[in-house]
């Protein structure tokens, strides 16, 4: 009788094996679909960061060129308010120039 048998407990063995070969393949599917998404979400916050970072360095860059326009402009008018001769009369009406040149500051 167990002779008979042992062709179906083989086969059994066999299919369990499959099984589990099966299910095993099934976990490193699943662990390797996580990993693939952990990474491509690691990927584009370093991306978004890239981009920050080169957003951030185009503001500075813009701000230095703003602060140096701003800077050689003042000199100009410091420059040109003094070139002013207004001799003995400090106390008159502003010189048309002058004006003209602070109406350019603003």
């Amino acid at each position: 009788m167990i002779g008979r048998l042992a062709p179906y407990g083989i086969a059994g063995l066999i299919a369990a094996g499959a099984v589990w070969w099966l299910m095993d393949l099934r976990a490193d599917l699943a662990y390797e679909r996580a990993e693939n998404a952990r990474l491509t979400r690691s990927l584009a916050a370093m991306t978004i960061r890239a981009e920050n970072a080169a957003i951030a360095r185009d503001v500075e860059r813009a701000r230095v060129e703003v602060a140096r326009k701003r800077e050689a402009a003042a000199r100009t008018t410091v420059s040109e308010i003094q070139n002013l001769k207004l001799g003995e009369c400090a106390d008159a009406p502003l010189d048309p120039e002058l004006a003209d040149i602070l109406n350019r500051v603003r």
